[in-house]
């Protein structure tokens, strides 16, 4: 019995809504930078107690190749979490980026192409058309003087989005080349957790000038929650990826947007910060997120 969905269905609660409303509320903090690092300090046992109870993992080639990997993950991270910070609604219009992206290196590397149609290209050219229309009203805005969300959180938002992109697919690499789950979480958050505390000793004057020098017990343990639910993220990423990246990914893309999107605007008022224009260039960039949806054979 072919039970693909199953996996699909499980990540889209933990990664695109259970994920995001937890990474918002903890990078709405000020000491958030400690919070990021204590994090993915939680992860690191967490990945391994998963890894042992999948069958364990190895210390060979491909371990080595995932600690790197998940290095530059965690620098991906940290944009995210400062994008969040700044307005998770605007960020979720361009997280389709990440899925247009990861879909295009498996069609150039994988030969996957042949389950793609043209609308996939055509709704894409739409979300980043809405995601550059979104840019084009905050520059406007901010050179007139009015309030605005601040120009340099797109190149923090986009940098993300490509590390992001890499990301997805070399997940969808390693599930396709049988890399055990044990080998796969051992290796990428160790590098994630290598990273994190690179960039806590890094910020370590800035921490300390805002307060952020140690966390009180609440925070330390929605910090956990909020590792346990990215390991889970992974786990079940990595599950679904044993289908073609292509047959799953429309799902991913369309509630990667929408779940993030409805819970930046319905929970954390984020409709407050946007006008007409703005409120146009989301139902584009939805728009486009269907059609892509709609496209995959």
């Amino acid at each position: 019995m072919n039970i693909w969905f199953v996996p699909v269905i499980l990540r889209i609660i933990v990664h695109d809504l259970i994920a995001p409303y937890l990474n918002k509320r903890q990078s709405d903090d000020v000491q958030w930078r400690t919070i990021f690092t204590v994090t993915y300090w939680w992860c690191i046992p967490i990945a391994f107690t998963f890894a042992a109870l999948s069958g364990g993992w190895s210390l060979d080639k491909a371990f080595g190749g995932l600690v790197a990997v998940g290095a530059v993950n965690a620098f991906g991270s940290y944009l995210f979490w400062a994008s969040i910070r700044v307005n998770l609604t605007r960020t979720s219009l361009f997280l389709v980026m990440s899925d247009i992206g990861a879909v295009g290196l498996a069609l150039a590397f994988l030969g996957e192409a042949g389950m793609v149609r043209t609308g996939v290209w055509v709704g894409s050219a739409v979300s980043v058309s809405a995601a550059l229309l979104l840019v084009v009203r905050d520059v406007w805005r901010e050179r007139s003087e009015r309030q605005a969300v601040p120009v340099r959180f797109y190149g923090t938002c986009i940098g993300a989005m490509v590390i992001f992109a890499f990301s997805l697919f070399l997940i969808r690499l390693s599930a396709a080349q049988e890399i055990a789950l044990g080998t796969f979480l051992g290796g990428w958050y160790t590098g994630t957790g290598i990273v994190a505390t690179v960039l806590f000793l890094c910020t370590r004057r800035s921490r300390a000038a805002t307060g952020q020098v140690r966390l009180v017990g609440r925070e330390t343990f929605w910090s956990f929650v909020m590792a346990l639910s990215f390991v889970g993220s992974v786990c079940l990423t990595f599950w679904a990826y044993r289908s073609p990246i292509v047959a799953v990914q429309p799902f991913f893309m369309v509630m990667r947007v929408a779940g993030p999107l409805a819970i930046g605007l319905i929970w954390y008022r984020e409709h407050k910060t946007l006008d007409r224009l703005g409120w146009y260039a989301l139902a584009i960039g939805i728009v486009g997120v269907l059609i892509i949806g709609v496209s995959f054979q």
